[in-house]
């Protein structure tokens, strides 16, 4: 595990020397050394408290204990749960219960609503910056998706809950390196691009999977295509790793000119996109080749 924190921090440089610029310390909230420990076989018996905690300050995370339910770690969803109710009810005890009602009800009232600015790098808005061609990339009002779009998204939505089922209940593969980094690697990219807004900090999760990623393929030189799966993972990670800003100053340079600006200030999430093409090209192609063995063997 030790090579995936170096290489994590050094990849993760750009991205956190941006969030600490612009004050984003919860960025750090579980930050690559949580992620390793939660995908660890035999997580630290403490990572409770960092399930918990990471879900009671940022809902999205709560995608998590299904991964975990599936996984069998069933005190670590059973501890995590205490520690949100605890947390809840510490919050009622020292806010009130109406300041907790009131919050509830915003997360209602603004649920179908985004952000087309360039820092909201999720699904929703990717539509919203492509079906507005972009024009609010630098307006932080709230908008709606219109009904074709929520029509694409809850398609999108339904195919990737689909996927990562098939992708946790997948047979038992003996050729499969870092099958449980995958998997939660694979978690995190859904709970990191496919939420209603993403800042552009919450990338950061995203590092995780590149690593992860890079590291199995480096060491499976049998598998086909390996060399075209690394391509997509170096060309892809500098709109991840770089914050859009500085990818949209480029706007008038050749060649980056051509690219369409929905596309360009999108970059983070289609990097997203681009590991999960990755993860389930890997999963696929390492099925066909134990086969090819097995057929082989016999």
């Amino acid at each position: 595990m030790a090579k995936y924190r170096y290489f994590g921090n050094v990849l993760l440089l750009p991205s956190k020397i941006w969030s600490m610029a612009r004050a984003n310390f919860s960025a750090n909230l579980p930050g690559n050394n949580r992620c390793l420990l939660f995908s660890q076989r035999r997580p630290s018996k403490n990572i409770w408290r960092y399930t918990g905690g990471t879900i009671s300050l940022k809902i999205t995370p709560l995608l998590l204990l299904p991964y975990f339910l599936i996984k069998k770690k069933w005190s670590l969803v059973l501890s995590s749960l205490i520690t949100v109710v605890v947390i809840g009810i510490g919050s009622i005890v020292l806010a009130g219960g109406e300041s907790n009602l009131a919050f509830f009800q915003n997360l209602i009232r603004l649920s179908g609503l985004s952000l087309a600015s360039w820092n909201n790098q999720s699904l929703d808005g990717f539509l919203l910056r492509w079906s507005t061609y972009a024009s609010h990339i630098y307006d932080w009002h709230l908008l709606e998706l219109s009904f074709k779009m929520k029509l694409i998204k809850f398609v999108i939505l339904s195919s990737m809950l689909l996927l990562w089922l098939i992708i946790l209940f997948r047979p038992t593969n003996p050729n499969e390196k870092n099958r449980d980094l995958i998997d939660f690697s694979f978690t995190l990219i859904l709970l990191s691009i496919f939420i209603p807004i993403s800042w552009s900090h919450y990338l950061l999760f995203l590092v995780f999977p590149y690593i992860v990623l890079l590291s199995t393929l480096i060491q499976n030189k049998t598998i086909p295509y390996r060399k075209s799966m690394i391509g997509g993972l170096i060309l892809s990670y500098p709109g991840v790793a770089l914050p859009p800003p500085y990818l949209l100053a480029l706007v008038d340079f050749p060649l980056i000119s051509e690219v369409s600006l929905p596309v360009l200030s999108s970059l983070s999430f289609l990097g997203g996109i681009v590991l999960i093409i990755i993860i389930l090209s890997y999963t696929i192609f390492t099925r066909k080749t134990s086969r090819k063995l097995e057929h082989t063997s016999r």
